[in-house]
């Protein structure tokens, strides 16, 4: 069952992937499998490691080691980039929130946004 779900995972983790080359460890640990399921495969864009996907469930231990390794990887580095998103989604909420703010009236009552406070002074 958890051949299964790594079969499952690897395969949809580098569909995307799938564009580029395949990344050093799984070629070295799937050179075997990709001579013998994919030599037809003409190199290049992707299609070696789209094929060795395609046969995950015929590779070995080693080569489902090294996919399993580097979709670890893959997450890993989403994973920060998606932090990284959304620490700057946060700030930029925060100075949007402090630069909106009601414009307080002389009698300090607030005026809504985009309405002009009394004085004149026009609301942000």
């Amino acid at each position: 069952m958890r051949a299964l779900a790594l079969t499952a995972v690897a395969a949809l983790a580098f569909a995307g992937a799938a564009q580029a080359q395949v990344p050093p460890k799984i070629a070295a640990a799937c050179t075997a499998e990709s001579l013998k399921l994919c030599s037809g495969v003409v190199p290049g864009g992707g299609r070696i490691l789209e094929c060795i996907i395609a046969h995950v469930e015929q590779v070995g231990a080693t080569c489902k080691t090294a996919l399993s390794e580097e979709l670890a990887k893959r997450d890993a580095a989403k994973g920060d980039a998606a932090a990284a998103k959304a620490a700057a989604a946060k700030k930029a909420a925060a100075k949007n929130a402090a630069t909106s703010k009601d414009a307080a009236t002389p009698n300090g009552a607030t005026a809504p946004a985009g309405t002009t406070a009394p004085g004149g002074a026009a609301k942000q």
